[in-house]
């Protein structure tokens, strides 16, 4: 998965980059979209927490449990980014 990331982490930010749009579009706070927002540097971060990550739960389950988290998260975030987040308070 982090592999992953970082191959296509010009893809990811750009995708981020209409998530800013759509949330700033939707009247989102700064702080809001400062959360939202991605760059290289945090993308690398990500990609570095979830090899570590992997690497302590080894290939079992848990690794993979880490990781879906991870994916959830990320859907989340595109959620909220369009209004359409149910958890969002």
């Amino acid at each position: 998965m982090a592999k992953r990331l970082e191959a296509r982490s010009g893809a990811i930010l750009e995708a981020n980059k209409n998530d800013i749009d759509a949330a700033r579009g939707k009247g989102r706070d700064d702080a809001f979209v400062d959360r939202l927002a991605l760059n290289e540097a945090r993308v690398a971060a990500m990609a570095k927490r979830l090899a570590r990550h992997r690497r302590a739960a080894g290939s079992g389950r848990r690794g993979d449990r880490v990781v879906d988290a991870a994916e959830r998260l990320a859907d989340r975030a595109r959620a909220r980014a369009a209004g359409r987040d149910r958890h969002h308070l």
